[in-house]
């Protein structure tokens, strides 16, 4: 599952608390965001990293699910990434 703009990693940790069948992925235009969302998901099936919602580095069909909570109004154009991360989740035809 890939969680776009995780911030503190709350809605990773939500979902990871009612699966156990899912490892989240997470980018994040935020260095800071790495550190406190890898504190509060110590332990789980999660990896945070910095990214750019606009230009992602994961190929087509790589996760099955993409959330994202809180994140797209700080978008410069918001109407780009979506399609995109439907591509990643391999919906985009």
């Amino acid at each position: 599952m890939l969680d776009v703009g995780y911030g503190l990693g709350s809605l990773a940790r939500a979902v990871l608390r009612r699966t156990d069948a899912t490892i989240v992925i997470g980018i994040d235009r935020q260095q800071e965001a790495v550190a406190a969302a890898r504190l509060r998901a110590s332990g789980q099936r999660a990896a945070f990293h910095v990214g750019n919602a606009r230009r992602m580095s994961y190929a087509d069909n790589t996760f099955d699910h993409c959330i994202s909570l809180l994140m797209l109004n700080f978008l410069p154009d918001y109407r780009y990434a979506p399609p995109r991360w439907s591509a990643s989740r391999g919906l985009a035809g």
